[in-house]
């Protein structure tokens, strides 16, 4: 029997006796409506600046099986605000009704628990209910890039190692540490800012280095790591070519001259990145040194350099 409050629902007639005449009574019988047995709504997930809506299913059910028919009215408290359509819903045959929740602005990730309601109203024998779930806004990943400039570089010189960290839903922050290899040290830790992060290193030995970024993350954004760069450090050898029949050590009479090579040549590379300079430096008082080309260009490979010394007073010198 249906819930129900109807009036002389029960009768009595009472027959006449002894001193007493014969009469009747009514009364009502009255079934009160009960709260549903289970009511839910579906886990409601979503991404960072995500401008997708979120389909919402809410379901009820009583002590004979599902509630049909009666309205579902959708809403949100707390801070997440928001908009359904349609804000109501007639629940189904099999029980469901279902809307689409479109967040208003960008919500920071995180848990917003019991921020979204679903109010079921009183349908046949079941009381009107309330019942609420959470929202759920999980992290995104952002973009991370790595440049490195010079490259390749000469031993003992400056690289740059620049990190862009980027989203299209809001510039993220934190830090950012850069690995050489397999190394667990880095080389070390920049901070983000305005969607980069640089770190000027010099410690590079001569050979090939595989570079990676990794990205922190932040209160909106998961941990990224970029793609490899390969960095190359190269170095240069000096070999000295002392003319046919003579040794690197010679002496030199007053006015006298002398002449020497040296061959110039790229360590780890075929050419050189850099340019190359050449000064001379502790000569003896009155020597002059001349030294050709003095700079070797970027891009040079191999290239014999002459150097040539002259004494110009009067007493011998030996180099």
């Amino acid at each position: 029997i249906g819930a129900r409050n109807n009036s002389d629902d029960f009768t009595a007639t009472f027959a006449a006796v002894g001193n007493y005449s014969a009469g009747s009574a009514a009364s009502n019988l009255s079934i009160t409506t009960v709260a549903p047995a289970a009511m839910a709504i579906s886990p409601i997930t979503t991404a960072y600046g995500s401008t997708t809506g979120v389909t919402v299913t809410a379901t009820e059910s009583g002590t004979a099986g599902v509630v049909t028919g009666g309205i579902v009215t959708f809403g949100t408290s707390g801070s997440v605000g928001g908009s359904f359509n349609p804000v109501s819903c007639t629940l189904s045959a099999a029980g469901t009704c279902t809307t689409l929740y479109l967040p208003s602005g960008t919500l920071v990730a995180g848990d917003y628990s019991n921020d979204i309601t679903a109010s079921f109203a009183a349908v046949g024998n079941y009381k009107s209910a309330m019942e609420s779930a959470s929202l759920i806004v999980n992290k995104i990943l952002p973009s991370v890039i790595l440049n490195i400039t010079p490259n390749p570089v000469l031993v003992q010189n400056t690289v740059t190692l620049t990190a862009t960290v980027s989203s299209a839903v809001s510039s993220p922050s934190g830090t950012v540490s850069f690995y050489d290899g397999s190394t667990t040290t880095p080389l070390g830790t920049s901070t983000v800012s305005a969607g980069t992060a640089i770190l000027p290193v010099s410690t590079l030995t001569v050979g090939s280095h595989s570079i990676t970024a990794i990205y922190s993350g932040d209160t909106n954004f998961l941990t990224q790591t970029s793609s490899p760069v390969s960095e190359a450090v190269q170095d240069f050898s000096l070999i000295l070519s002392a003319p046919s029949g003579s040794t690197s050590t010679r002496t030199i009479v007053p006015g006298g001259s002398t002449s020497y090579t040296l061959v110039v040549s790229p360590v780890g590379g075929s050419t050189f990145p850099a340019p190359i300079g050449f000064t001379a430096t502790g000569l003896p008082t009155g020597a002059i040194m001349t030294i050709t080309p003095q700079t070797l260009a970027a891009g040079s490979g191999t290239t014999p350099v002459d150097r040539k010394s002259t004494r110009l007073n009067s007493s011998h010198i030996t180099i």
